[in-house]
């Protein structure tokens, strides 16, 4: 059968049905090909075989039922979990396609894996419920095998739907969870830092200000020591706008005054105002661009409006 040959060289080459396919049909009807619902063309054949490297004759050798090794099978997911990585979902249909997840003997732990990129990919382009079952299913996996880099993904997917549904109880519940189980390690440092600005973000949705600026300094402590630089400016302004609130005037005035992000001016514009020096206040207040863009500034640059309206 020329399609399951013409599968058979593509898999073996390492190429998805895009990259044989491009500029020569389109990866649908290559898709047709490969499964026998439609015979190709001799030109398309000439052309494929050229792509493949191999004969027109090689295409009608019967086809040995080529089957994935272990090996095989690794490669191919780590190549998809880069293409998820990098946000380039439009070639995991290929890899759907293959349906590996029936593959007999699967190791539990590729299922796993198989199940987080298709979770990935049917979350980033809208199948959500679809998505989300994948990711239950790789659940049900990982949670019954010690910590490992699929379960800390597993995690921060997983927060991240919560988050976005602003559920943000249950993403905290995942990621106490997980960093829990990644503090009796010493892996996962990285993976440490990710939890933590996740856990950082649903505090600070939930307004629990003292916990934002404890995790944010934790978190900032572990960049230096790995000495990564991690979301700085999204860390900082959540950690500006607790101190705000927690009354840390001395602490903020150090931490924004010396940053041209609107909060920071913004923040620091405040410090001076809190103690007393109205004149540097005000001609820091006046570089100042309007804006509504930082929901959590529109208190604060509401009370600084009123104060200078009040001493005008």
């Amino acid at each position: 059968m020329i399609g399951r040959r013409i599968k058979e060289l593509r898999n073996s080459q390492k190429l998805t049905q895009k990259e044989l396919s491009d500029g020569i049909v389109s990866r649908t009807y290559l898709s047709l090909i490969e499964k026998g619902s439609v015979q190709p063309s001799n030109n398309v054949l000439v052309k494929l075989s050229k792509r493949l490297g191999v004969s027109v004759n090689d295409l009608m050798v019967e086809s040995q039922n080529y089957q994935y090794s272990d090996i095989d099978m690794s490669r191919e997911i780590i190549f998809y979990e880069n293409k998820v990585k990098n946000k380039e979902y439009d070639v995991i249909s290929d890899f759907i396609e293959e349906r590996f997840e029936e593959k007999e003997d699967i190791q539990k732990i590729d299922l796993a894996r198989i199940y987080l990129i298709y979770s990935e990919y049917y979350i980033n382009t809208s199948h959500y419920k679809t998505g989300k079952d994948y990711l239950t299913r790789a659940e049900n996996i990982l949670l019954k095998m010690p910590i490992n880099d699929y379960y800390i993904r597993y995690t921060i997917l997983l927060s991240n739907i919560h988050l976005k549904d602003d559920d943000v109880d249950s993403a905290l519940d995942v990621l106490e969870r997980a960093k829990t189980e990644i503090s009796y390690t010493n892996q996962f440092q990285l993976e440490m830092i990710q939890i933590l600005y996740l856990m950082t973000k649903a505090y600070f949705k939930k307004a629990q200000y003292y916990t934002v600026i404890r995790l944010t300094n934790e978190l900032e402590k572990l960049s230096r020591q790995l000495q990564l630089d991690y979301k700085v400016n999204k860390v900082r302004y959540m950690k500006s706008i607790s101190l705000y609130h927690e009354k840390k005037f001395d602490t903020l005035e150090l931490l924004t005054e010396n940053h041209n992000e609107i909060y920071d001016k913004v923040l620091y514009t405040y410090c001076l105002i809190v103690k007393g020096d109205v004149k540097s206040a005000r001609q820091v207040y006046e570089t100042i661009e309007p804006t509504r863009r930082y929901e959590a500034l529109n208190e604060i640059i509401d009370d600084l409006n009123e104060r200078f309206s009040s001493i005008m």
